[in-house]
């Protein structure tokens, strides 16, 4: 899952592919807006203050079963 924080916004991508290494074929990937678990918004928004980060990139989060990863 990638997620992108801006400002007190949260948006969370799951990112779906059949490759070991999904950067070798962009093309092959599918990509799915899903919710964020509120439990990891408090988090992401703690996160971000502590170490100002401004949109500076996405974080992705590694696969978890309470996403339906």
């Amino acid at each position: 899952m990638r997620v992108t924080v801006v400002g007190g916004d949260v948006f969370c991508v799951r990112i779906d592919s059949d490759l070991l290494n999904r950067r070798t074929d962009y093309s092959r990937l599918a990509y799915t807006p899903v919710q964020p678990p509120t439990e990891i918004e408090p988090a992401l928004h703690r996160f971000c203050g502590r170490f100002s980060r401004v949109a500076t990139r996405p974080i992705t989060v590694a696969g978890r079963k309470d996403c339906g990863l």
